[in-house]
């Protein structure tokens, strides 16, 4: 074993350990745990039998029949969806952000035009 695909191991162990954390102290959904788990258990198995993905892609007609290229071709869509879902939920967050904003200067708003108690 090389000592990049050594490293790739352990980087993966450890962001694996950090999902499963996060995962048990309910910082992580089950569904994005398990999409972490999948893909960081896809990246151990590659790096010990990187001549899979040239299977992978000769398999699927990849014209050149490398792996990397396969790699690239599927990562870069899913890249795009998940910068995609990322502005989506930002989008969402910011108006929901406005509407409790809004709902807070309404509030205070009514408050200062009530009429004060002298005690």
């Amino acid at each position: 074993m090389r000592v990049l695909q050594f490293l790739i191991i352990i980087f993966s162990i450890f962001v694996l350990l950090k999902a499963r954390k996060r995962y048990k102290q309910n910082e992580l959904s089950e569904r994005v745990f398990v999409l972490w788990l999948l893909f960081w258990l896809s990246v151990i198995f590659i790096t010990l039998w990187p001549r899979t993905t040239d299977f992978i892609a000769q398999t699927l007609g990849i014209a050149s029949g490398r792996g990397v290229d396969l790699a690239v071709y599927v990562s870069v869509p899913i890249l795009y969806y998940a910068i995609f879902r990322i502005i989506a939920k930002l989008d969402r967050i910011e108006k929901n952000q406005t509407k409790i904003i809004r709902h807070i200067a309404i509030s205070e708003t009514k408050q200062d035009n009530l009429p004060k108690r002298d005690e």
